[in-house]
């Protein structure tokens, strides 16, 4: 799975251009691990969603959903909200690019 971090100018940004590509981020948002403020957080299904998951239980409020503006995919909105932290995919943008999932 991928443990790779990074950040594009403070952005987070994860870079797709077919439905498929799209599956598999959610693949690898399934099965990767984020390090926020020293603790590592997993991402686990629960009622047919994606949680963090802290020290064996979900986390409070933790929230994954995909946003649809229009039936234009790219500007498909991927939003991850963690209290006490909120990191965000800020957007889904056609690129040639392989997918790459970017964190702050």
């Amino acid at each position: 799975s991928i443990r790779a971090i990074c950040s594009d100018e403070g952005k987070t940004t994860a870079l797709i251009k077919t439905l498929e590509e799209r599956d598999d981020l959610f693949d690898t948002l399934k099965d990767i691990s984020f390090h926020a403020a020293g603790m590592w957080m997993d991402m686990v299904y629960k009622d047919s969603q994606l949680w963090w998951r802290q020290d064996n239980s979900l986390v409070d409020e933790t929230l994954f959903t995909i946003k649809s503006e229009g039936s234009d995919f790219t500007k498909t909105c991927v939003r991850i909200l963690n209290s006490p932290f909120e990191l965000k995919i800020a957007s889904c943008q056609m690129s040639s690019a392989r997918s790459v999932l970017c964190m702050t």
